[in-house]
C-alpha cells in the first residue's frame, strides 16, 4: 500500500511536467479495496472478540473465567503480530483469515480447559 501511495504522489509531479495536451490517468488501483477489506477484517475481529466474551460471560457465569479467556485473545493477537513483524510476514487477507481462525480455536480450547478445571474442582481435586 505504501508503494501505491508513492506512485500516486509521483503521478502528481509527473502531471505537472507533462504538456497540456497529454493526460495521465490512473486506470486501475486495487489498494483502496484491499485497505478497506483489511479494515473490515480488523473490525470483525474486534466485534467477534467482544461477542465471544459476552457469550462466555452469559454461559459460564464467572467473571474470573471470562477475564482469563478475554485477556488471552488480545495477548495472543499481539504476540502473533509481534512475531509476524520480526519474521517479515505481511498482514494480508490470508494472514488475517488465519488469525480469525486462530482466535476461534483459542476460545474453543480455553472453554474446554476451563470446563476440565471446573469438573476436577467439583470432584475435589
Amino acid at each position: 500500500m505504501s508503494a501505491a501511495k508513492k506512485v500516486r504522489s509521483a503521478l502528481k509531479s509527473i502531471k505537472a511536467e507533462l504538456p497540456s495536451d497529454v493526460e495521465l490517468v490512473e486506470s486501475s488501483n486495487t489498494t483502496d479495496v484491499i485497505e478497506q477489506t483489511v479494515l473490515e477484517v480488523v473490525s470483525s475481529v474486534v466485534k467477534g472478540a467482544l461477542l465471544a466474551i459476552a457469550v462466555l460471560l452469559f454461559f459460564l457465569r464467572s467473571f474470573k473465567s471470562t477475564i482469563i479467556i478475554g485477556l488471552s485473545i488480545p495477548i495472543s493477537v499481539c504476540i502473533t503480530l509481534f512475531l509476524m513483524y520480526f519474521q517479515g510476514i505481511t498482514i494480508n487477507m490470508i494472514s488475517m483469515a488465519g488469525m480469525l481462525l486462530g482466535i476461534g480455536m483459542l476460545v474453543d480450547n480455553s472453554i474446554v480447559v476451563l470446563e476440565n478445571i471446573f469438573s476436577y474442582t467439583q470432584k475435589g481435586a
